[in-house]
């Protein structure tokens, strides 16, 4: 019985770190198939969120402190909150596998961006970067379902 206990524990870990490889990719191949930058860009001049201008600044610089880095990530929790507000009359709608999904990879992103920043600086700034095309994802929603409304 001591054997099965010590052998399902990492039966357990392998089966969520598998289950985080399958959300991490369908979530890849749902912003991928969705990108529509130039509604979203809109979106964000439009209502002032921030994360266009995060976008450029992980394309173009290399983290530098953790002080810019935890600037950018405060940046874009603003923007999530002012996105999920405006997306929330449609979510309850409209039950929308997509947008459930994208939202538990961005809390999946913010989580992991925790965990890296101290450790590995780089995979934080991937996540950062990450998480800015959720909400590009999200604020083309917006207009989406502002179109019909």
């Amino acid at each position: 019985m001591r054997s099965l206990n010590a052998l399902s524990v990492p039966i357990i870990i392998a089966g969520f770190g598998f289950l985080l490889c399958w959300l991490h990719y369908i979530c890849v191949l749902i912003l991928e198939s969705r990108a529509d930058e130039r509604r979203s860009v809109e979106v964000a001049a439009r209502i002032r969120l921030n994360f266009p201008d995060v976008q450029r600044s992980l394309a173009s610089a290399v983290p530098n402190s953790s002080h810019s880095i935890l600037r950018l990530q405060q940046l874009l929790q603003e923007d999530h909150a002012i996105l999920v507000d405006l997306l929330l009359p449609s979510m309850r709608e409209v039950a929308s596998l997509d947008r459930y999904l994208l939202s538990l990879y961005y809390r999946v992103m913010r989580f992991y961006f925790r965990v890296t920043l101290g450790m590995a600086p780089a995979q934080a700034w991937k996540s950062l970067a990450e998480m800015a095309r959720v909400l590009n994802y999200f604020a083309a929603e917006v207009v989406a379902s502002a179109r019909t409304v």
